[in-house]
């Protein structure tokens, strides 16, 4: 807001100028500026002799209209004979004035002399010193001169008049002097700043020129204008630009004119100008006004900016067609500063990349996006990239909006912008071709798993082991909590569950369409359950189990359902499994159906070898054992002959010897050794039937088969008074119960016939556990059999005492009959007069 004050200055100027100011134009400068001065002193003195004509009326009214007409001539380049004019009319009436008083007195003489102190002074402002001097010696004569003019003038009365004019007059030269002096300087500083200018004028690479302001005529120019425009000094000097033919457009060098006329001076003026050879050029001109020997001047410095605007065109272009290809590429970029990492500009890629809009961006950071983790992180990469200007082929994250996190491989450039360093990020979002490779590795992964797992199967030698790695493959290949196998049985269309790797409980059986494996082994194909509780009804044996997830695939060899194979993960996991861990399940089921097909191929060979083996192994225990019955049959049957046949020679010899008391003795003998022949046939016929004639097996209460067996031996036992204890713990056994009788029955027979001669004769029958096993056992506290004897007492005819009523084949019969039911027999002793435990195993083994 303008003041009122300064309106009111402004306005005072105008008129001041308006008063004084030359009528026209001068020669120089310092020409309009004394005639200013001049014309403001007669301005004043006709203001004040008008005054005093109006009070006092001592001045002629002649000079009044001399001052008015020298007023006139004062703004006129005549300004010089206007200021004698002033001189002479201020100072002549001043000593007419004293001439005229009546009674002069020296302040009246004073008072009417003052006017002549203003002529000295305006003759010091525009003449030199020696006009100034003569001015001020032709006063002081005529103050001389006046006590001749008028009597009543005296010299003690001029006395004080004189003195006040000299000292002024000193006053005024000593002013004078100091000025001229002070000009001196002046002019010396000007002369040394003209030769700097002229110096710098020359040597300038800006091309210059220095041209009258009215007319534009060229007064000197530089050598870098020579350059610029072509022309040489003597060409250019005396001639306007227009003649020259140096503007292209003419109306610029009155533009020019006019802008500094309005402006005082001229910065950064573009227009075009013409080479003498006739080739345009853009020129970058600078004017301001110099006044130059009075004269009004302006001084002209210019430098072709051709290259430099065409240079500036040119990236201004590149600039667009990198704004262009910044904004339109399908690549995602961004522009940021490097000191903080604000977003300057980002293109639509990267926009689209990250999720986020526009104003979500500019004018954010690089933290604040959270694209770094800390300020140290972003720093260092500062610090990296301005070392060494780029970074290539970085790989990196970056987080998006949603949290989704893209992998990048970033290319970063340092440049510049507006003087500042920013960053140019270019991103390459290689998400998908990570997702490829790492897919790609995961299956490598997989079927390099599927390998060694058929590597794994192929080495597996029985079938719980099959199944165990089986189930422990699937839970490592899905990652999954547990692993579990089915297996079909065909003849009753069941699923047996065959093994888990987590959960303890085998041999459960489930119907087809009884729960998920049911359903599976129904419709022979997959299911993939995220909520099982909630899908599934789960059969009672597993509802202990928090399943959450489960995957079941069918075993299919050769279109045979073999099997269900599963994994399933439990609450808190909750992990659901994907279509990637059914296909690679389904995979891994193939495989385990054709191994456990294989497997049971194997089983079936290795069970036939088994049984092969074993019918070699008891051939070979036949023969053996045949060979063993042929030598005994050969020495015990030819023992009761060799008997009979030397009886009989003893008999015939009594008889013809008439020995009829011995007769009766070798018919003894001879019957004796029948009847033994005889029970040997009957043990060895009895022997020769195990094996081959076997009655139905049947569930056989021991208990009650060693009662009978105790009441048949009654008389036995009473007759040597044997303590017999039989156990009530006797299991319950299944075979032959004929055969099993005899086992029962040799067993306490034996212990009863080796008694050992024992005061006290005792047999206890029982049984023990072992391993999850029934022992059934006969102990007696009789002879006792050394441990040389005890395998040897279970072949064929071997008796510890020869004289020891019977054949010796009962313990080869027990042997016998306890191997053909599946069992085992041995005997247990420390030795002679130990006592024996007979004992023996059969299947079945329940309690009674």
């Amino acid at each position: 807001m303008v003041k009122s004050q300064d309106i009111v200055v402004d306005l005072f100027r105008k008129i001041w100028a308006l008063l004084t100011a030359p009528l026209g134009k001068m020669r120089r400068r310092d020409d309009e500026r004394r005639a200013m001065v001049v014309a403001a002193f007669f301005l004043f003195s006709t203001l004040s002799v008008a005054i005093e004509q109006m009070m006092a009326g001592n001045t002629p009214r002649l000079t009044l209209w001399i001052l008015i007409g020298g007023y006139l001539l004062a703004r006129t380049h005549w300004y010089k004979f206007a200021t004698i004019v002033l001189i002479v009319a201020l100072t002549f009436p001043s000593y007419l004035a004293v001439i005229k008083l009546p009674n002069p007195e020296p302040n009246r003489v004073i008072s009417a002399l003052v006017w002549v102190i203003v002529p000295l002074l305006l003759s010091s402002l525009i003449f030199s010193v020696r006009t100034t001097i003569i001015i001020q010696t032709a006063n002081i004569a005529a103050l001389l001169a006046l006590p001749f003019l008028h009597p009543a003038l005296s010299f003690r009365i001029l006395g004080g008049p004189l003195g006040f004019f000299i000292l002024t007059s000193l006053v005024i030269l000593i002013v004078m002097i100091e000025k001229i002096k002070l000009e001196d300087i002046r002019q010396t500083e000007l002369r040394r700043s003209q030769e700097q200018f002229y110096k710098v004028f020359h040597t300038s690479p800006d091309a210059i020129s220095i041209s009258e302001l009215e007319n534009g005529r060229i007064i000197d120019i530089n050598k870098s204008f020579s350059n610029m425009l072509g022309y040489t000094p003597s060409e250019c000097v005396g001639r306007t630009s227009i003649e020259l033919n140096m503007y292209v457009n003419p109306a610029n060098r009155f533009e020019m004119v006019r802008l500094l006329k309005e402006h005082s001076e001229i910065n950064g003026y573009e227009f075009r100008l013409r080479h003498k050879d006739g080739t345009q050029f853009i020129a970058n001109a600078s004017v301001s006004p110099l006044e130059l020997e009075g004269k009004e001047c302006l001084i002209w410095m210019a430098r072709d900016v051709t290259v430099q605007r065409q240079n500036e065109t040119a990236l201004k272009n590149s600039e667009n067609l990198f704004r262009l290809a910044f904004h339109s590429s399908p690549l995602p970029y961004c522009i940021t500063l490097l000191k903080d990492g604000r977003y300057v500009d980002v293109n639509d890629a990267y926009l689209q990349m990250t999720g986020y809009a526009r104003e979500q961006v500019i004018g954010h950071t690089t933290l604040d996006l959270k694209q770094w983790e800390t300020d140290d992180q972003r720093v260092a990469f500062a610090n990296s990239l301005q070392a060494t200007g780029q970074i290539r082929n970085l790989e990196g994250d970056i987080l998006t909006k949603s949290g989704e996190i893209r992998n990048l491989i970033v290319n970063y450039d340092l440049l510049s912008i507006n003087n500042a360093p920013h960053v140019l990020s270019l991103f390459f979002d290689i998400t998908d071709r990570k997702r490829d490779e790492r897919l790609i590795q995961k299956r490598a992964s997989e079927f390099e798993a599927l390998y060694q797992t058929a590597q794994v199967f192929s080495r597996q030698v029985d079938s719980p082991s099959l199944f165990a790695e089986i189930a422990e493959r699937a839970r490592i290949l899905a990652n999954a909590d547990n692993g579990f196998l089915f297996l079909f049985i065909a003849q009753s269309k069941e699923l047996e569950y065959k093994v888990s790797t987590l959960i303890p409980v085998q041999g459960q059986r489930l119907q087809l369409g009884e729960g998920m494996a049911g359903l599976v082994a129904q419709n022979l194909q997959p299911m993939n359950i995220e909520n099982y509780p909630l899908q599934i009804q789960t059969p009672s044996i597993f509802n202990a189990w928090p399943v959450a997830a489960c995957l079941e695939v069918p075993m299919l060899f050769n279109g045979e359902l073999v099997g269900v194979l599963g994994v399933e993960n439990f609450l808190p996991n909750k992990n659901i499994f994907s279509d990637d861990d059914l296909q690679l399940m389904s995979l891994l089921a193939a495989q385990a159906a054709a191994a456990v097909s294989n497997q049971n191929y194997l089983d079936q060979i290795r069970q036939k070898s088994t049984e092969l083996e074993n019918r070699m192994a008891e051939l070979e225990a036949s023969n053996s054992e045949m060979e063993r019955f042929a030598y005994t049959v050969s020495h015990d049957l030819r023992s009761p002959l060799v008997t009979i046949k030397g009886f009989l020679g003893s008999l015939n010899k009594d008889i013809l010897n008439n020995r009829h008391d011995r007769v009766q003795d070798d018919l003894g003998r001879i019957a004796n050794a029948t009847d033994k022949m005889d029970a040997l046939l009957s043990d060895l016929l009895e022997l020769s039937r195990v094996g081959r004639i076997i009655n139905p097996p049947e569930a056989i209460d021991l208990i009650q088969i060693t009662h009978d067996v105790v009441e048949s031996l009654d008389a036995r036992l009473h007759a040597k008074d044997i303590a017999l204890s039989i156990a009530p713990n006797l299991p319950i056994v299944f075979g032959d119960k004929t055969r099993i009788r005899e086992v029962m029955q040799n067993l306490i027979d034996n212990a009863a016939k080796y008694s050992g001669g024992q005061s006290k004769i005792t047999i206890e029958i029982g049984a023990r556990l072992l391993d999850n096993e029934s022992i059934i056992f006969v102990k007696d506290n009789g002879m006792g059999i050394e441990t040389q004897y005890q395998d040897r007492i279970f072949n064929l005819f071997e008796k510890l005492n020869a004289n020891a009523e019977g054949t010796g084949i009962g313990l080869a019969l027990v042997k016998r009959i306890v191997e053909i039911h599946g069992g085992k027999v041995w005997v247990e002793s420390e030795g002679l007069g130990k006592g024996s435990t007979f004992c023996f195993t059969l299947p079945g083994g329940k309690a009674a």
